[in-house]
């Protein structure tokens, strides 16, 4: 009965263990997805005001310098927290950018 009890508490640690791991996993690729995305979205929004010939609104360049200025804390569930609160400010900025030069969508 004692060896029963040791390998059903190996095996509980070993599950735990695997969901951990798991999760870990899940959180480091969602915060590099995001990160990649982010990065396009920004060659994007340069390159629209490069063609323009003009320069970013100071709001907007504000908020790409503190995008690519995110470091990545000890925790992946708090960065991808902080990163989502800096793209929120970011998307704001690029959409209130594109009001003031009435760029909206058709139909609005």
């Amino acid at each position: 009965m004692g060896i029963l009890a040791v390998i059903v508490v190996l095996l509980v640690l070993l599950l735990a263990s695997t969901w951990s791991s798991a999760k870990s996993y899940f959180a480091k690729g969602r915060l590099a997805g995001m990160e990649e995305a982010t990065i396009e979205i920004i060659r994007g929004v340069n390159a629209h005001y490069e063609e323009a010939g003009q320069p970013a609104p100071e709001h907007v360049t504000k908020a790409v310098e503190a995008v690519r200025t995110f470091a990545r804390g000890s925790s992946h569930e708090k960065s991808i927290y902080r990163y989502q609160a800096r793209l929120w400010i970011f998307g704001d900025a690029v959409g209130a950018a594109c009001w003031r030069k009435d760029m909206r969508p058709a139909g609005s």
